[in-house]
């Protein structure tokens, strides 16, 4: 299928800069190109912080699941008898890796954040 076919323009399918490289620029019409909206420093702040909190939710409702899974499956080997384990069962490895993905995309939004943050400072003192 021709990318540029998939190429609509609403609200669900922008063109990022970084797919527009990926694309054949002879293939894209121009007005199917959609351009980001420019923000105000305190919106991309705000932004930023909603999306921290986002990840931060995402963290805690995976945490929780891996404690969930954890003592559901140590009630159940307690009731076959056998001993309680404390490493994490094999079952919630893909849950780990999601939250260290997580974690990662957390920071960096932070980093953004403290950037932006710290530019803005820089205005106000000149």
């Amino acid at each position: 299928m021709d990318k540029s076919n998939d190429i609509i323009e609403s609200s669900q399918n922008i063109i990022k800069p970084e797919e527009l490289e990926k694309l054949d620029l002879e293939e894209v019409n121009p007005e199917q190109i959609i351009s980001q909206p420019t923000f105000s420093p305190e919106e991309q702040i705000r932004r930023l912080d909603e999306e921290v909190e986002a990840k931060q939710q995402e963290i805690t409702t995976l945490t929780e699941s891996i404690d969930r899974t954890r003592l559901d499956l140590n009630d159940l080997r307690e009731s076959l008898g056998i001993p309680r384990i404390e490493e994490d069962p094999p079952s919630v490895f893909s849950e780990k890796k999601s939250i260290d993905e997580l974690k990662t995309e957390k920071e960096e939004l932070e980093r953004q954040k403290e950037q932006l943050v710290n530019k803005q400072k820089k205005r106000r003192t000149y």
